[in-house]
């Protein structure tokens, strides 16, 4: 009866309820119908599970191989209902592979189970002795109250709601439903937000930029410029690299493999990529707008008569300034500089080293 009202409840809601009893899983005639309900649970995009007195049926092992056990045992506190897997129910399992594929799941347990559910905390010794009336099969009361414990010990979604009448549910649902749909939204507005100013920034950072290589005289000198800012990710990641010999960056031949083996280097991996977002890895914008200041006008003001720059080229101009000593050295008398100070804070320090990931 419980599980037709609610299915009523979703319908009104405009939602689609998938319940074996109406024929919404595909039962495959090739695999065990438990097998089938394991495999429908992750096109699902919530799950509510109804724990009472019943058990429910035994679930075959070949719908037990489904879900990784060992991700489980990750997720929450108390797996003590995973110790023997074998025994638990196909409705259990559902669950599991629910949370095992990371569907949201929203447990709701009978009033009665739950009281009886504090008894068995307190009495794991004697259960053997006691007789729990809201169970109806007693020897399926450990794993009913093991797996209950399961899911309010979770390391996340651990809500689990006591319930008495079928209002009680729904109630619960329309609140917790209506409030994520709620944060949804502000969370999409923030996001729309977050990337205008993102937008904004960046904008700013090409105008900046723009702005210094146009008030360079020299085409070489521009040029210069157009390769600092090229290659910067790439010569920071140099940077922080440890050479016995630095020639081999300033003045060597190599090729990529052999620079990292020559820093020590013996594993390249493939990672996500976790860098900051544009300009977080500085702290401020203003920081990142200083260091990109200093790194032009350092190699302008060094190396003013440098040949046609390339990345071979580049590499040792931005080695020699990322190591040398006197970092807030500045010409004072370059007229550039003089013309922008008022924009800019001179930036002394040199940021940690990017990843740099050469393109394939």
């Amino acid at each position: 009866m419980v599980r037709e009202q609610l299915r009523s409840f979703f319908l009104r809601l405009g939602y689609d309820p998938i319940l074996s009893e109406y024929s919404d899983v595909l039962y495959d005639p090739r695999t065990h119908t438990h097998t089938s309900c394991m495999q429908e649970v992750p096109n699902a995009d919530i799950v509510v599970v109804l724990i009472g007195s019943r058990f429910g049926g035994q679930a075959v092992p070949e719908a037990l191989r489904s879900i990784d056990i060992e991700n489980l045992l990750k997720s929450s506190f108390d797996v003590a209902v995973l110790t023997e897997p074998e025994k638990l129910s196909i409705t259990q399992l559902e669950v599991l592979k629910a949370i095992d594929a990371t569907v949201p799941v929203f447990a709701f347990v009978d009033e009665k189970v739950m009281h009886d559910h504090f008894v068995y905390q307190k009495n794991k010794g004697l259960v053997e002795k006691i007789t729990f009336p809201s169970i109806e099969t007693p020897q399926s009361a450990r794993y009913i109250f093991e797996f209950i414990s399961f899911l309010h010990q979770r390391n996340k979604g651990n809500s689990v709601i006591p319930f008495g009448r079928i209002e009680d549910i729904e109630n619960h649902l329309l609140k917790q439903w209506g409030a994520l749909f709620q944060k949804l939204l502000r969370e999409q507005r923030d996001h729309t937000q977050d990337s205008r100013k993102l937008f904004t920034i960046s904008e700013q950072i090409e105008d900046i930029k723009t702005a210094i290589i146009s008030s360079i005289g020299n085409a070489q000198s521009r040029d210069v410029a157009r390769s600092v800012i090229k290659y910067r990710r790439l010569t920071d990641f140099l940077s922080g690299l440890s050479f016995p010999d630095r020639t081999i960056v300033t003045e060597g031949v190599c090729g990529f493999e052999e620079l990292l083996k020559a820093a020590g280097v013996i594993k390249v991996r493939n990672i996500r990529d976790q860098r900051p977002m544009f300009g977080q890895g500085f702290g401020t914008r203003n920081a990142y707008v200083n260091h990109l200041f200093m790194l032009v006008f350092h190699v302008i003001d060094r190396r003013s008569d440098a040949p046609q720059i390339g990345l071979r080229q580049s590499v040792p101009i931005l080695w020699e300034v990322m190591h040398r000593k006197k970092e807030g050295e500045v010409a004072k008398n370059n007229s550039v500089i003089r013309r922008l100070r008022h924009v800019f804070a001179y930036a002394v320090r040199v940021p940690r080293p990017w990843v740099y990931k050469p393109s394939s």
